[in-house]
């Protein structure tokens, strides 16, 4: 073993949260009481609101905020705003679904909880985010604003969600900004594999988040963790259909941007996209480091280990063309050596071109793949594409195994300019790293 795995903070921090509030709450507030409905039918929004002002506002002690079970309750853009006096969970046991409509304004968090410190939302109710009419309209390019996230944590501290079920969110299914202190456990989260944009949980300026024990199938990337996340960690998630579990992406329109500290472990990816990924915009700067995937098992992923520099979904970056002209003129140079059954070292013009048109790079440096094993749908298992200005620094890959998911056929590795070290088993074998 390279590096032994340190104590993680955020477990500490929200283990001596937990057990605070344990056995504490008293009073219980319930929407049905205000007006709520619950018929699936009726829009309940105001009598959520009006629960939640009289919870937060009025109540002299840890409390709970009741949503009954064996009801759908219909609402539009809520938000539990602080802050409260004191403690409140809310209890979801009945049902939520947004009210199936394409909003014309620029707020775009279905269920928001902002400004609070120490809540905790559980249950088992369902989430529904009604996202079909966003997805079509996104289709079409016809959509004036972004579609709304199902449930988002802004500013808050201390806070946990747990055991929810979130199906078809018209974006992201669950949000995490601007936060310290966040546990998300026992999650469920569905979304067909071609809805746009439907990333099951989104992390990004937030620090000690904890997520785990979750099942999620979405057509994005499962937990994606943006700018501005420090310690992380990532645990106990199965994964697929989607985009997999991905750093990133990062320095979006060159702009500054950070991870650090972020920890991926015991997690199992099926047939996705992508399954470990980190990925950064051209042209921007930062770092992201401290990173590790651990005891990760795949099955059929396409792209199973990727470090990708080169990050343009939408095309035009300057250094787009160069990278995949590389990748295609290195295959292209190594399928014509094995005809002659030799290799002869990759042209100088090659790796000239390969060189030109540098841009800037969020540094990319510590990060780990141990214990990464399962098949590959692509020849191509394990990509390290770093940038030509800075690279990928002390990339450390230990008893990593992928093999190719057709039976007879090879898996493959590639790189640019990557460096680091390789440990015990490292198959398919990874030609910049040395042992």
């Amino acid at each position: 073993m390279i590096n032994q795995r340190r104590p993680r903070s955020s477990a500490l921090l929200l283990l001596l949260f937990a057990s605070f509030v344990a056995g504490t709450l008293a009073a219980t507030y319930r929407v049905t009481d205000y007006g709520a409905k619950g018929d699936g039918i009726t829009d309940d929004t105001q009598a959520f609101t009006n629960a939640w002002r009289a919870v937060c506002l009025n109540s002299k002690e840890a409390s709970t905020l009741l949503i009954p079970g064996g009801k759908v309750y219909l609402l539009g853009l809520t938000k539990f705003g602080g802050p409260c006096k004191h403690y409140i969970r809310v209890q979801v046991d009945g049902n939520l679904k947004r009210v199936d409509e394409v909003w014309s304004d620029d707020d775009n968090n279905w269920l928001l909880f902002i400004n609070l410190n120490g809540r905790t939302v559980a249950g088992p109710g369902e989430i529904d985010g009604q996202g079909a009419s966003w997805w079509a309209c996104e289709e079409a390019k016809a959509c004036a604003f972004l579609a709304a996230n199902s449930l988002a944590l802004l500013h808050v501290t201390k806070a946990q969600v747990l055991g929810l079920s979130f199906k078809n969110s018209a974006m992201m299914h669950v949000a995490i900004g601007m936060s310290v202190g966040v546990r998300i456990s026992n999650l469920k989260i569905t979304a067909p594999a071609e809805s746009p944009n439907t990333d099951g949980i989104h992390v990004e300026r937030s620090r000690h988040v904890i997520i785990s024990d979750c099942q999620i199938s979405t057509g994005d990337d499962c937990v994606s963790v943006s700018s501005g996340a420090k310690d992380v960690n990532i645990s106990r998630i199965r994964c697929g259909p989607g985009h997999g579990l991905s750093i990133g992406s990062l320095g979006i329109e060159k702009s500054y941007a950070t991870a650090e500290g972020i920890h991926v472990s015991d997690s199992t990816i099926v047939r996705t996209d992508n399954g470990v990924r980190i990925k950064t915009w051209q042209g921007a700067t930062g770092f992201a480091r401290d990173i590790s995937f651990r005891n990760i098992s795949l099955t059929e992923v396409r792209n199973p280990i990727i470090i990708d520099q080169f990050y343009c979904p939408r095309g035009g970056c300057k250094n787009e063309v160069t990278a995949s002209a590389c990748l295609l003129l290195y295959f292209s140079w190594v399928f014509a050596c094995s005809l002659i059954n030799s290799f002869v070292l990759v042209p100088c013009w090659i790796r000239y071109m390969c060189a030109s048109s540098k841009t800037s790079a969020v540094q990319v440096s510590d990060v780990k793949f141990i214990g990464v094993k399962g098949t590959s749908a692509n020849d191509m298992a394990i990509r390290l594409e770093c940038s030509q200005s800075s690279g990928c620094h002390d990339v450390v890959m230990e008893d990593v195994d992928i093999r190719n998911a057709v039976p007879g056929e090879q898996a493959q590795a590639f790189c640019f300019n990557a460096h680091g070290k390789k440990a015990k088993v490292v198959k398919p074998d990874v030609p910049c790293l040395s042992y």
